[in-house]
């Protein structure tokens, strides 16, 4: 879902590109049927596969990550990804608080200023780190 609306906003926005990753080949098959549907395939990639070897070619300045898949990839994906956060984009962690433990390398690595980032955990819903790429 999260994918449809990003690609509309896009689509509105005058143009860009929506990269989303997906392990499960059933549920990659729906979601580009999805935005085939809602007529936004031009505006959005599903790439099929470990997110680890589907994001590790240069993707330009990216705008926004949102992560919100396996916990135990948000660290890595973010050290990957992090250096193509153009200044004044945004990363958006999910779950932080029902993933306390699990997500503490994260939160610590986003809120330590020497890795690039102002990052302030959201209290809403089941937690949201919300950080910026100084």
């Amino acid at each position: 879902m999260s994918t449809i609306y990003f690609a509309a906003a896009v689509r509105d926005n005058g143009g860009g590109l929506v990269i989303g990753t997906e392990l499960v080949p059933e549920k990659v098959a729906q979601a580009r049927a999805n935005l085939r549907e809602a007529g936004l395939e031009a505006f959005a990639e599903i790439r099929e596969g470990d997110a680890l070897q589907t994001l590790q070619e240069p993707l330009g300045a990216i705008d926004m990550v949102l992560l919100d898949g396996w916990k135990d990839l948000y660290l890595p994906i973010i050290r990957m990804l992090g250096p193509q956060v153009r200044p004044g984009g945004v990363v958006i962690g999910d779950n932080i608080f029902t993933f306390k433990r699990d997500l503490a390398p994260y939160v610590a690595y986003m809120q330590d200023p020497a890795n690039g980032f102002r990052s302030s955990t959201l209290h809403l819903a089941d937690g949201t780190e919300f950080s910026v790429r100084m």
